[in-house]
C-alpha cells in the first residue's frame, strides 16, 4: 500500500469491482460495523 508498516498493520484495504452490487456493498458495511463493535468490546475488556 506504500505506507509505514505500523500504519499498514492497522489498516483495512477494500476494493470494489465493476460487478459489485449495492446489496453486496451493504452486506459488507453491515459486517464491518459488527466486527468493529466486536473488536471494541474486546479492547474494552482487555483494558
Amino acid at each position: 500500500m506504500g505506507v509505514d508498516l505500523d500504519l499498514a498493520q492497522g489498516a483495512l484495504r477494500v476494493s470494489l469491482g465493476v460487478e459489485s452490487n449495492e446489496n453486496e456493498i451493504n452486506d459488507f458495511i453491515d459486517t464491518l460495523k459488527d466486527e468493529v463493535n466486536r473488536l471494541k468490546q474486546l479492547t474494552a475488556v482487555a483494558a
